[in-house]
């Protein structure tokens, strides 16, 4: 199964994906989990890993604790970065909006 796959199964079981992990399934007690308001069909990247869309990961994404790099790409749209530092068991809900690419 692709890591998108596996991340996908997680999220249609209910549980959240993790990225920097093997199973994606597998949620430690002390990740930090983070969700993403954007755009539905926003792609959702980790540290340069695939994570699914922000439609698909809606319920949140779990994370190891530490740095991480987050990257939101969508077509029409200028992509966006954040380095964020991520501590045990934190939640954090962030609001991006895409701007769209001028003409």
């Amino acid at each position: 199964m692709s890591r998108a796959a596996a991340v996908l199964a997680a999220v249609a079981l209910g549980g959240c994906p993790r990225a920097q992990v093997d199973d994606p399934r597998r949620v430690d007690g002390n990740d930090a989990i983070i969700y993403v308001d954007s755009q539905p069909a926003v792609a959702v990247w980790i540290d340069g890993g695939y994570i699914g869309t922000v439609a698909e990961v809606a319920r949140g994404m779990a994370i190891e604790p530490g740095t991480h790099r987050l990257e939101l790409q969508a077509d029409g749209y200028e992509s966006e970065y954040r380095v964020l530092e991520l501590t045990a068991r934190q939640r954090l809900r962030l609001a991006i909006e895409l701007a769209p690419v001028l003409p």
